[in-house]
């Protein structure tokens, strides 16, 4: 009879030692349940007890795809991860695997959500912005130049191309080329002349002479 009793208070010594040797989830970052304005830096799950280095986490999104993490580092108590990329706004589950002080397996999952970034540089389609209407009154300011006025070489050329150009009459050369030809028709007019009055000199001159 007495060993039927220190059987069972052995029993019930040893029963809590092995329920209180079950590791379980104590704390997370971020906190379970929890709304971040930013992505989370690193992911991190802390148990009551050590846990072994096969223990390992995967992130999912809110449609169940699975999340890129880096490598998951495990020291004593805690293990932690890294996002590779900057999560958006959303809902998200960690489901993790751990191996425990008792060496027995434990799974579970926690969430966490990020809070949706207001694009306030979206402009309002129904108000034009502000620098529309200011190109719109630079532009005509921009246009009319004074430079725009006819050139003055278009003027020079159209009063060259209205002025009468010289005829070939009134030229230089036209000139003097009548003036050669009056002077070369009158040269043997006076070389007759001359003759003539030579030989009349000459013919006075002889009667003079005679007796």
């Amino acid at each position: 009879m007495k060993k039927i009793w220190i059987i069972c208070l052995a029993l019930i010594w040893l029963l809590p030692q092995a329920a209180f040797a079950h590791s379980k989830l104590v704390e997370t970052l971020p906190e379970k349940d929890s709304t971040s304005e930013v992505s989370p830096q690193e992911i991190r799950l802390s148990f009551n007890t050590k846990i072994e280095k096969i223990s390992n986490f995967k992130l999912f999104d809110a449609k169940g795809n699975e999340i890129a993490l880096g490598d998951t580092v495990v020291e004593g108590d805690t293990m932690s991860n890294r996002p590779a990329a900057p999560l958006s706004g959303g809902d998200y589950t960690v489901k993790w695997t751990i191996v425990g002080a008792d060496g027995h397996a434990i799974e579970g999952q926690y969430g966490f959500s990020i809070a949706s970034t207001v694009t306030t540089a979206t402009p309002d389609p129904m108000a034009p912005p502000a620098t529309d209407t200011e190109d719109t009154t630079e532009e005509p300011s921009a246009t009319p130049e004074p430079s725009a006025t006819p050139e003055p070489t278009a003027t020079v050329d159209n009063g060259a191309a209205s002025s009468p150009s010289p005829s070939p009459s009134t030229s230089p050369d036209n000139v003097d080329e009548d003036n050669d030809s009056s002077e070369s028709g009158l040269s043997p007019l006076i070389a007759i002349g001359g003759i003539i009055v030579v030989a009349a000199v000459a013919a006075v001159l002889i009667r003079r002479r005679k007796p």
